[in-house]
């Protein structure tokens, strides 16, 4: 269920080389893996109208809201998002639900002007990005 990932994130653009961008994002994924206490199990990815929504679950440590903010913003999400997010964890009350991706968009006029879909291009990603990334980590385990 997407509700219980643990980094949402908010492609706003939708590259033209889709191997190139599962490539970068593996790696992106592979380098925050290095120094965090926790490991990257899981994608599902929705194609939107202007780009694209990741949710990544994670199994390990579990990360503090602002070192989600953090990884969301390494990862590519898009800044102005994340900004709002850190804004709202650093404060002293944290909402229970500060990290949310809207599913559907509605212009003022309450027509639908974008949605999540999972899409062809989506599932490409999603497959290719998770092939790169487990390569790059290796199986975590030493060789005898």
């Amino acid at each position: 269920m997407k509700n219980d990932a643990n980094f949402l994130l908010d492609i706003d653009r939708k590259p033209e080389d889709l191997d190139e961008f599962a490539e970068q994002f593996a790696d992106r994924m592979a380098f925050v893996t290095t120094f965090m206490p926790f490991r990257f199990y899981q994608i599902e990815i929705y194609e939107t109208t202007k780009g694209y929504h990741f949710y990544l679950w994670s199994e390990g440590e579990t990360p503090s809201p602002i070192q989600q903010v953090l990884i969301q913003l390494a990862l590519g999400s898009d800044y102005r998002r994340e900004i709002f997010n850190y804004k709202r964890v650093w404060s002293k009350k944290i909402p229970a639900r500060w990290n949310l991706l809207f599913q559907s968009k509605y212009d003022e006029k309450g027509k639908r002007v974008s949605r999540e879909e999972r899409t062809n291009n989506a599932i490409r990603l999603e497959e290719e990005i998770m092939t790169l990334y487990m390569v790059k980590i290796g199986s975590g385990e030493e060789e005898e």
